[in-house]
């Protein structure tokens, strides 16, 4: 069983880069922060059909790659380990993927004399299996192959840090060129920093969010905004979602968005694979980058918009242009790349609430006038207990409703003109019965 997960942010790529803080992302708990890691891993492996290799052999490859483990760095893991975590999720979804907490915890079955010999061996032996160690623990005479117990040693093994190190597992795999055939395939996603609107005396920047679909080069979605936050990410992801479906790759590079934990909880209740550029290697996305050269060129160059919405007019033309050129890289246009194609994207259902999907979930206190603060919006909270904390559920879009509590509690922001009227005198109050 591995060790606890500590705080962190969630990595799964071998290399993870730095990410900047963003307002929507909250410390993760560690356990849920375990699933959501292992879940990552496994993710490639549920939809990996379309490679055309069995379970078997997916998990054979799988077996041979590094992975960036929060506490231990670059490790290896065993097929049946993957295996058995696959068959967890599919019996009962990301919750099963959590951390059982052992009875014996903090408690240690392995006599000094071993524990010393087996991290002797260590330093010795730095790339040998666990397993080969304890062998040569047998064959000196050391342990008895009986108490304490193997699976006593090994945790022993995390515990210590006494893990062996791949060869050449620091180095970075070189870059190929890849395509994919079918569409739903793989996503990718960006943000362009985008012209300067002027608002009043100011200057106020703009970003793109466009996501490329990788086989048809069909963009699935694309909009200006304000930000390049986890909001708007999830607010062109879910739209893109419930027009074509769920894909099943959703490819980014390590901004805050594109590495925040709601993101990440998303892409497990969808059942999506979530990978990541490695740090310093945007060799991989070069068809999202290409993309954005394009729209620079042939719609930004000379532009100098007065609005966001007349900005997104002109791109929105620009835009069902390009659904309809002949692409270079494909030798037809994306649209008719989209239609004639293979589709590897799953429906939505139509009954789905999008609050399930995509909805956020955070803790917040409940103030001594009965309000709670989110995002910069104060929401009334009739009949909760001050000083009490409770979950929020919401969509980070659409801040004009949120749910509080297991019951879901409907609240909406504060109307402060409303609430400053409510002592205003009442004429009829106070007038004398006259007889």
């Amino acid at each position: 069983m591995t060790r606890p997960f500590p705080l962190f942010s969630l990595a799964y790529t071998q290399i993870s880069g730095a990410t900047k803080e963003d307002p929507l992302e909250t410390h993760p708990h560690p356990v849920e922060t375990a699933a959501l890691w292992r879940y990552g891993l496994i993710s490639e492996l549920l939809h990996g059909c379309s490679t055309g290799l069995t379970l078997a052999e997916r998990l054979k490859e799988a077996a041979e790659r590094t992975w960036n483990h929060p506490v231990q760095g670059l490790i290896r893991l065993k097929a049946d380990t993957l295996r058995h975590w696959i068959y967890r999720y599919r019996k009962g979804g990301i919750s099963k993927l959590e951390d059982r907490p052992r009875r014996d915890k903090g408690k240690s079955q392995v006599p000094k004399s071993i524990a010393d010999k087996l991290t002797s061996l260590r330093g010795e032996y730095p790339h040998a299996t666990t397993e080969r160690l304890l062998d040569i623990l047998i064959e000196d005479g050391t342990w008895n192959a009986v108490r304490p117990s193997r699976s006593a040693l090994y945790r022993l093994v995390t515990i210590r840090s006494l893990k062996r190190k791949p060869a050449g597992a620091a180095i970075i795999q070189e870059a190929h060129a890849f395509a994919y055939d079918a569409f739903g395939q793989m996503w990718i996603a960006d943000f362009l920093h985008g012209p300067k609107i002027r608002i009043g005396r100011h200057l106020k920047k703009t970003y793109l969010l466009a996501i490329l679909d990788d086989a048809t080069r069909c963009v699935v979605f694309a909009a200006f905004g304000w930000s390049e936050g986890t909001a708007a990410l999830i607010d062109g992801l879910s739209m893109a979602i419930r027009r074509f479906g769920i894909p099943e790759r959703f490819y980014t590079d390590n901004g805050s968005a594109f590495r925040s934990r709601h993101l990440a909880h998303v892409a497990a209740k969808l059942g999506m694979h979530l990978p990541h550029t490695p740090a310093y290697r945007p060799q991989g996305r070069g068809k999202v980058e290409r993309f954005f050269r394009t729209v620079r060129e042939q719609c930004l160059t000379g532009l100098t918009p007065t609005s966001l919405e007349k900005l997104q007019a002109v791109f929105q033309d620009w835009l069902d242009a390009y659904h309809h050129r002949i692409h270079d890289g494909i030798g037809c246009s994306p649209l008719n790349k989209r239609l004639a194609g293979p589709k590897a994207t799953r429906t939505l259902p139509e009954v789905a609430q999008l609050d399930l999907f995509f909805g956020m979930q955070e803790r917040r206190k409940i103030h001594k006038n009965g309000t709670l603060h989110l995002h910069g919006k104060v929401f009334d909270i009739k009949g909760a207990l001050p000083g009490s904390v409770v979950d929020v559920h919401y969509l980070p879009w659409d801040l004009s409703l949120i749910h509080v509590g297991p019951e879901k509690i409907p609240a909406k922001p504060v109307d402060l003109i409303k609430n400053a009227r409510r002592h205003e005198h009442n004429p009829i109050r106070g007038k004398e019965k006259i007889v």
